[in-house]
């Protein structure tokens, strides 16, 4: 049976070609393909999955590496999904185009027995009568929303006949599959071997058998920097060595090729948000873990409590090192029938430049929720089994932050009928670190002005791991904004992993 929209997604698709001036895109292992190839594969990706979770997974990951500089973010609530575009700089025709193409394929997951949800988006949104998704587009922010029982659909239609697509690139991604490292995961070894001599460009070009140029154009081409890169291998190489009590922080400085103490722990509070000996402290007492290829970022077990807006029963929530663009993340659960099982996790978003966010849905597993992780890639697996004791979160304990100590757990945009636009959101902070305010620092001209908010702590018990903040502030415009918790004298942040959130 044909899907009765074809010819309307076909026709998104030739309109993205149309209007994107070089038709011909970059592949990582070399050599380049056609616009229109590159559009049809992902296309394929997402209809050929066994589910909309699965797909949409697929092809967020696959369009942030292939085509432009557009990040994805898909976020999860109790009763929507969104799939939200940040492509700053790129031609809002391309923008509507991808939405109007996205918007066409969900409808092929499901029949029309799902209604729309009233929701506000931060620009002027375009009603879709009789279904259920609404879209919007706007400068640097475009969205659209689907009901969250799109995702465990399966597509309905007969696929399209491309396979000399896939058989075309699909050359290319075998030699990933095989084991092949990202050039900049190599590049990042490569300046972390020289530590504690801080590598220059033309050091590493030289240790790398490429030309200087030649470098910065593999640089421009994953759209970061060296500058950037050598943040993220003396990051890496802080929490490992920090992890270790008998090492000095001066030491783990020196080691890093700092030669002022207070240049080292700068530095570190910007990229981990709370200063080395917080975050030794933090380990010490059992709060955070010293980070790996793969950990726990969030989890949360709801079930069996009174539900608020932003609940959901058992999930999880994972951190980790891109170390090649194929691989698989699962969550190894104890089922009621005490059998263990691997339930797979979906890319949610980039942290960084060198990390991922990967979540699951809702997992139907026993109580207590017990679980560890695995990390497949390039031939290898990583495991994240809480120090060989496997995690284990009670119904009382509701959310356990393993990574960091403040978590945003989510904001949306929303036109409020008092106040105008705002963004409302909540967040967690380990109940280690006692907490005694929680700040939201925001601004609406990149950081030339700010002003700041104070969060509202929702209630809580004794047994509960996290404390959980509500915060609501006004917007205009496009707007950055980082959280802040305060204990005493402390600080500890979540600055989106030094980016911001956007807004």
């Amino acid at each position: 049976m044909k899907y009765p929209l074809e010819s309307a997604c076909i026709q998104h698709l030739e309109s993205i070609h149309t209007l994107i001036q070089d038709n011909r895109f970059p592949l990582q292992g070399g050599g380049d393909y056609h616009v229109i190839q590159g559009l049809r594969l992902l296309d394929y990706l997402l209809i050929s999955a066994p589910t909309f979770r699965r797909g949409i997974g697929r092809w967020a990951r696959h369009i942030a590496l292939m085509m432009f500089h557009v990040k994805v973010q898909l976020h999860e609530s109790s009763n929507e999904f969104s799939i939200t575009l940040q492509a700053p700089g790129i031609d809002g025709e391309i923008i509507e185009h991808l939405l109007l193409w996205l918007y066409h394929r969900q409808k092929g997951f499901h029949s029309q027995e799902f209604t729309a949800n009233r929701i506000e988006h931060q620009h002027k949104a375009h009603w879709i009568s009789a279904d259920q998704v609404k879209r919007s587009w706007g400068k640097n922010e475009d969205r659209i929303i689907v009901d969250v029982r799109v995702l465990d659909c399966t597509y309905q239609y007969v696929l399209p006949n491309i396979s000399s697509i896939i058989k075309s690139y699909g050359t290319h991604l075998v030699k990933e599959l095989e084991g092949s490292r990202h050039p900049v995961e190599l590049l990042k070894k490569e300046m972390i071997r020289k530590l504690p001599q801080v590598p220059t460009l033309n050091d590493t070009a030289m240790a790398m058998n490429v030309s200087p140029r030649s470098l910065q154009r593999t640089l421009q081409f994953y759209h970061t920097s060296f500058r950037s890169l050598l943040n993220q291998a003396r990051h890496f190489m802080a929490l490992r060595l920090l992890a270790n009590q008998q090492i000095s922080a001066h030491e783990v400085a020196l080691a890093l090729g700092f030669k002022e103490q207070s240049s080292f722990y700068k530095a570190f509070k910007e990229w981990h948000g709370c200063t080395p000996g917080e975050y030794r402290r933090l380990i010490r007492q059992g709060a955070l873990k010293a980070t790996n290829e793969v950990e726990l970022l969030a989890a949360y077990n709801f079930e069996g409590r009174q539900k608020q807006q932003f609940a959901k029963e058992k999930q999880v929530t994972i951190l980790v090192e891109n170390l090649a663009f194929s691989k698989t993340v699962n969550v190894l659960c104890e089922d009621e029938d005490g059998i263990w099982r691997e339930y797979p996790a979906t890319f949610s978003r980039m942290a960084d430049e060198g990390r991922e966010i990967w979540a699951t849905g809702n997992l139907p597993v026993s109580e207590p929720f017990r679980f560890e992780i695995r990390y497949r890639v390039s031939g290898q697996e990583f495991v994240d089994d809480n120090h060989g004791q496997r995690y284990q979160l009670k119904q009382s304990d509701g959310v356990l932050l393993a990574a960091l100590p403040v978590y945003n757990y989510f904001f949306h945009r929303m036109l409020l009928p008092t106040v105008g636009e705002s963004i409302i959101g909540c967040c967690h902070v380990s109940a280690d670190i006692h907490a005694d305010k929680v700040r939201i620092h925001y601004s609406h001209d990149d950081w030339k002005t700010k002003a700041f908010i104070d969060a509202q702590q929702m209630d809580s018990h004794d047994e509960a791991k996290t404390t959980t903040w509500h915060y609501q502030f006004p917007v205009s415009g496009n707007a950055a904004f980082y959280i802040e918790a305060f204990n005493g004298e402390h600080r500890f942040f979540d600055n989106n992993f030094g980016h911001d959130f956007l807004a």
